[in-house]
């Protein structure tokens, strides 16, 4: 890569897909339609917090003993889609579900919404690496790293409660996380 061969120091994390993704992209589907539709098929996620990634950053950044380093940062479990779907309903009371879509579909309800078509080609070639199982890997970098471990899939979901239409969610709890 350029950043090696450029001959400064350098530290990489490499967070796999980010918990937040699910409020970002996925707040408005699952709270109208109690539905989450991704194109990943029964692929397995270990999801981080981006709150973790934070937290790694700063110790790269003020600890020594990181430069010319890469970390994959995961969580500690990998998930399947209908799994997040079943934590979110458990935790909202509400009935939420995965729906898996073919390729054509994905591609269709991404036009629709009026995203730019290279992002929809990243986001279907991302759909296919998840599919294949490419973010199911789970390291224990974070940990090594930090000391600590990563937040795990069940408090995101439920700090978050309100953005998947839970009905115990705590006023300002949007607003606190921001």
């Amino acid at each position: 890569m350029a950043i090696e061969a450029a001959g400064i120091t350098y530290t990489h994390l490499r967070s796999n897909v980010w918990m937040q993704n699910l409020v970002n992209y996925h707040e408005e589907s699952i709270m109208r339609e109690g539905a989450l539709y991704l194109g990943q098929g029964a692929g397995r996620v270990s999801f981080i917090d981006v709150r973790d990634v934070g937290r790694a950053a700063v110790v790269a950044l003020t600890k020594g003993g990181h430069g010319d380093r890469a970390y994959t940062l995961t969580g500690t479990e990998a998930f399947s889609y209908d799994d997040v779907a079943a934590v979110l309903s458990r935790v909202s009371g509400r009935r939420i579900r995965y729906v898996a879509l073919s390729e054509e579909e994905a591609r269709r309800r991404a036009l629709a919404r009026g995203a730019p078509p290279f992002i929809v080609e990243i986001n279907l070639n991302m759909d296919e690496f998840g599919r294949k199982g490419g973010f199911a890997r789970i390291t224990r970098e974070f940990a090594a790293l930090t000391g600590g471990e990563p937040i795990a899939f069940e408090r995101f979901a439920t700090e978050n409660i309100e953005a998947f239409g839970g009905q115990n969610a705590a006023p300002g709890a949007r607003e606190a996380r921001s």
